[in-house]
């Protein structure tokens, strides 16, 4: 079934994950690796920080894997607009300019992490892991 048809199924179980990049080719690389754990369920795509704000709205997935750097809402705007409007949901950052600057830029806009794209690989999984662990156990002492 293609993702799009998908975007709009209910997750029984897992993480739902938004992808928001601009890059279809990223996209399309992030599905396959994220697909081969079985916890983690891609619930749709966004090509900018605009339609990234009305897919978390529709969607209100677990967490956003959100471009920094993008066309018509850049990933740093997107960030702080979701994560003000949906403060239960978890950003994690993707920048192939992985400089300080940046990382502080999406930190400061509520994301929990920045990481390189070329980073993604050995370091994505468990980092979602971790933040939905911690998210869980902060909802659950409330």
């Amino acid at each position: 079934m293609p993702l799009e048809e998908r975007a709009i199924e209910s997750v029984d179980h897992g993480v739902s994950i938004l992808i928001v990049d601009d890059d279809e080719t990223f996209q399309k690389a992030i599905r396959r690796f994220l697909s081969d754990d079985p916890t983690l369920k891609i619930v749709g795509v966004a090509y900018d920080g605009l339609e990234a704000q009305d897919k978390v709205q529709e969607l209100k997935p677990d967490l956003v894997l959100m471009d920094a750097l993008m066309p018509v809402m850049g990933g740093v705007e997107a960030t702080r607009l979701i994560t003000a409007r949906f403060p239960g949901t978890i950003v994690i950052g993707l920048s192939s300019v992985d400089t300080h600057a940046m990382r502080e830029a999406m930190l400061n806009a509520g994301a929990v992490e920045l990481f390189g794209k070329i980073d993604v690989v050995k370091e994505l999984i468990p980092a979602i892991q971790g933040y939905i662990a911690a998210r869980n156990l902060r909802e659950s002492k409330s």
